[in-house]
């Protein structure tokens, strides 16, 4: 119920608090308060802690052999979050076949979140099709808490990429509907990025840019950090259709560090593109807390497969990050940053020493 009301350091609290009771008494309970935990610091914006959380639940229910429905769940949005779109499908997949016959316990977040990896991944029409799979089984289920149907936001994103404003405001405002019934000013936030989106796909982009800056400081007031960074990046794209090109780069790097920082390799990918876009001089300086990370361990000697478990990150989001690395410290190889890379003299975004 905290969860569901956003109410997250106190969630917190509670599930670690009995998870160091029960972890040696009970595993198989301490399984189940990894699986509650794992969606909390998902939507708490720590991901590589969901991603971790959610692999030792589901390795616990595959050790007592109670792996059944909802298990891979939080395993598949994790990984979807972390950008590792590959492992979302599978396991994915893997819950579809294991609730085949109790649909009503998760079924509708399987076929949401191949939507997420579809639509994140570039294929938009696989992902409308797949949230709208996602939405029929919700409305047969009756999953009226806005709360259980995380995917709407993308789901019309989604559709106003295809041109289907319509449709897309019609989701929404079922979806706004329910949650301002049950005050949920989370998911408010997303609403009103949701409606700066509508905004731009009507033309509307002064309207777009005043909505996305709510949505901007709804996310913030609601400590949602990833929402907040969504928001960032779609007021660059609104801005740079004001021809404002500075405020939209700016708006646009700030998005950027964030995801960043939260490891959501996708979405960097989706920054860097924007940026792209604007031309001229993008953002540059030190590097990020995520780039310093990663950076130190390959200095170390480690390869992307050492540094991706011991960072909790997938391969493709350290090969994005030390990509980075190389170009704002002027690199080319592991070999040279090995040379150069002082991590010590890294904390405040320096440059590398000479060698």
């Amino acid at each position: 119920m905290l969860v569901d009301r956003g109410e997250y350091e106190a969630a917190r609290a509670s599930l670690e608090s009995d998870y160091a009771e029960w972890h040696e008494r009970d595993e198989r309970f301490a399984g189940q308060l990894l699986w509650t935990l794992a969606w909390l610091e998902l939507w708490s914006g720590n991901f590589a802690r969901a991603a971790e959380c959610a692999a030792r639940s589901h390795e616990i229910s595959i050790q007592y052999g109670i792996e059944q429905h909802a298990a891979p769940l939080p395993v598949a949005w994790a990984a979807a979050y972390c950008g590792r779109l590959d492992r979302a499908r599978e396991f994915a997949e893997r819950g579809l076949a294991l609730c085949a016959d109790q649909i009503y316990i998760a079924g509708p977040l399987f076929p949401a979140v191949l939507g997420i990896a579809s639509f994140w991944g570039g294929d938009v029409a696989a992902g409308v099709a797949q949230f709208a799979e996602a939405e029929r089984l919700a409305r047969a289920v009756d999953w009226r808490n806005p709360h259980m149907r995380p995917w709407t936001a993308d789901y019309v994103e989604a559709l106003l990429e295809l041109g289907r404003v319509e449709e897309a405001v019609r989701v929404l405002s079922a979806w706004e509907a329910d949650a301002r019934a049950l005050d949920r000013p989370r998911l408010l936030a997303q609403v009103t990025r949701c409606r700066g989106l509508v905004a731009v796909a009507e033309g509307r982009v002064n309207d777009a840019a005043s909505l996305l800056e709510d949505a901007v400081a709804q996310h913030q007031n609601v400590g949602d950090a990833f929402g907040r960074a969504r928001a960032l990046l779609a007021l660059g794209v609104a801005r740079r259709r004001q021809r404002q090109k500075r405020a939209a780069r700016d708006a646009i790097g700030d998005a950027l560090a964030v995801f960043e920082e939260l490891g959501a390799a996708t979405w960097m990918d989706k920054a860097h593109g924007e940026l792209g876009r604007i031309g001229g001089r993008t953002r540059e300086g030190g590097l990020t807390a995520a780039e310093r990370r990663v950076a130190a361990l390959v200095a170390e000697g480690r390869t992307n497969r050492e540094v991706a478990a011991a960072l909790f990150l997938g391969e493709r989001t350290v090969e994005t990050h030390l990509s980075h690395v190389y170009s704002k410290l002027g690199v080319r190889s592991r070999a040279e940053l090995a040379r150069t890379y002082r991590p010590d003299e890294q904390s405040s975004g320096g440059l590398p020493i000479s060698s």
